[in-house]
């Protein structure tokens, strides 16, 4: 019975000073040390440099085609417009706050102004 418990002893005693010696070293806790420590499994492979794929700009489409096309493009913005003055005019009509919020914003200098002048007052 002594024998045994003294071999398993030892036996732990071996293991654990086995385990002690191979395990890996904690990691540190200091993000910086971390990132220094990198351990030699892990290695970091650089990507091979690849030539830029060359670029193929497709034709333009047929002038007539274009033209069609922006002509329809013209066509729904019109109506879109025309639509939302309706709606807004509409709104103006029936209620009296709406139409004088639009009032007080129409009166607004930046309202009236081109995009492209807005973005420059605002700039600096």
């Amino acid at each position: 019975m002594r024998k045994t418990l003294l071999a398993l002893c030892l036996l732990a005693a071996v293991g654990f000073g086995a385990w002690r010696f191979l395990a890996p070293a904690p990691a540190p806790k200091n993000p910086m040390e971390r990132m220094k420590a990198v351990s030699p499994v892990e290695k970091i492979r650089e990507p091979k440099p690849v030539a830029p794929a060359p670029v193929v700009r497709a034709a333009p489409e047929a002038p007539n085609k274009l033209t069609a096309k922006r002509a329809q493009m013209e066509e729904r913005f019109t109506d879109l417009k025309e639509e939302g003055r309706r709606i807004r005019e509409t709104l103006i009509a029936n209620d009296p706050k709406a139409a004088q919020a639009y009032q007080t914003i129409s009166q607004r200098p930046e309202y009236r102004q081109p995009p492209s002048a807005s973005k420059a007052s605002r700039c600096c």
